[in-house]
């Protein structure tokens, strides 16, 4: 069973493009950093506290036991889709600055975000913090 993985050590995979961590819940590693990085996916995986992939275009988040989502700690300002699915998902943090700008129609903490979609998170009441 996976319980670490020293994800600084994925800089040195200079053309590494796709992630797909799928149940590794032991995982418990505080910085995911990689500079080509495009595409995540985590399934039933632990979550970073702080993700900072600038080329990342895609995220998929499908968990059951993640809490809460800090958005300020990750930094993905090339981010296009963003797929959030966790059923124990009560809070996301930095959500008050998730807004649709009327000038652009972009959400703001993604200024490059096109699709945004929430799925089964039951437990999650509000997008904006309050």
């Amino acid at each position: 069973m996976l319980a670490s993985a020293t994800t600084e050590k994925f800089g040195d995979f200079h053309f590494l493009e796709e992630l797909q961590m799928v149940r590794c819940p032991n995982i418990c590693t505080q910085r995911l950093v990689s500079p080509s990085l495009k595409k995540l996916s985590m399934w039933g995986s632990g979550l970073f506290s702080h993700i900072e992939c600038c080329p990342l275009t895609y995220f998929h988040l499908k968990c059951e036991f993640v809490m809460s989502i800090q958005l300020q700690m990750w930094c993905l300002p090339a981010l296009r889709k963003l797929h959030i699915e966790c059923i124990s998902l009560t809070s996301i943090g930095g959500s008050a600055n998730l807004s649709i700008s009327a000038d652009t129609g972009s959400i703001t903490t993604f200024s490059s975000l096109d699709v945004l979609t929430v799925t089964c998170c039951d437990k999650l009441s509000t997008l904006d913090g309050s």
